[in-house]
């Protein structure tokens, strides 16, 4: 009996293929309760795709797998996608609800990647993100994960608004690829916890007006540790208390300011929050003031 009873299990836990010629979103709607679905390698799906899990669904990509015109996820279930590519003229994958999201192997390509708004934990690994305005927006999310990722935005590459847990970035690429307008490469806001290590943040406003690389607002607690960070500004902005660990600084006309910093186990002289006037560009002011993308 218990034998039969495990077979049954991985019976009903294999993914449902889904071929070329495929309804998706009718085999999407047959699994919201839970289950997984196996898209074909090479194929492309036309969206938008909606995505609303009562249970745990997962979606899995092959080589050449993509889906186009975005997607959107909605609900309390977890959604997890695996080796998929989907891009958009507007948002490439949108998410709303309580539900986790995990993404693994995953390519992002629209006007913004990943738009996140809900209490939901949001985990990426080994995946790309590239928007032409702001690559990765998360407000309100419980947490944030982001291993080996990379990250590309014109404008932004990553934003978080009212973070309540915790941030976590390790091993990845942030980068601006820049208009003249760009505002930073990170801008992290919440008050969570918030660790930065072993990445590589880029941004080099080519304006008069040099920009901050990354941005740290009303952030409980924040440690950023053996990054490169590459710019023509200041390095770090904490609005609060942080740590600047031992990290590599390019091109940098000051390494952080703040009203309190740890600099590589150095304390520094308290500095001027006054960067807005100082160091960013008009449109990053006005954007984060709004709480939107600089695109709208």
């Amino acid at each position: 009996m218990a034998t039969w009873m495990l077979a049954w299990v991985a019976l009903a836990a294999a993914p449902v293929d889904v071929g070329c010629d495929g309804a998706l979103e009718a085999a999407v709607a047959d699994v919201r309760g839970g289950g997984a679905l196996r898209l074909a390698a090479g194929c492309v799906f036309e969206g938008p795709l909606s995505i609303v899990a009562e249970g745990d669904v997962t979606l899995i990509g092959g080589p050449g797998t993509l889906l186009t015109e975005g997607v959107v996820v909605d609900g309390p279930g977890a959604v997890r996608l695996v080796g998929l590519r989907v891009t958009s003229d507007s948002v490439a994958l949108s998410k709303r609800g309580p539900g986790a999201l995990v993404l693994e192997g995953v390519g992002l390509e629209g006007e913004r990647a990943l738009h996140v708004e809900g209490p939901g934990a949001v985990t990426a690994s080994r995946s790309t993100f590239v928007g032409r305005d702001t690559a990765v927006w998360i407000q309100a999310a419980r947490d944030l994960r982001i291993v080996d990722c990379t990250v590309i935005g014109e404008q932004v590459a990553l934003v978080t608004r009212d973070l309540t847990g915790e941030a976590h970035v390790t091993g990845s690429r942030l980068r601006v690829s820049g208009r003249g307008d760009a505002s930073a490469a990170v801008f992290l806001h919440g008050p969570g916890r918030v660790t930065l290590t072993d990445s590589r943040i880029e941004f080099v406003s080519r304006t008069a007006r040099p920009a901050p690389a990354v941005v740290l607002v009303a952030v409980g607690e924040a440690v950023l540790d053996e990054n490169v960070i590459v710019g023509d500004g200041v390095g770090v902005v904490f609005e609060r208390r942080g740590t600047v660990g031992c990290n590599r600084f390019d091109g940098i006309l000051q390494h952080a300011t703040g009203p309190h910093v740890r600099l590589c186990g150095r304390d520094l002289p308290a500095g001027s929050l006054d960067w807005r006037r100082r160091a960013a560009s008009p449109q990053v002011v006005a954007s984060l003031d709004r709480g939107g993308s600089t695109a709208q």
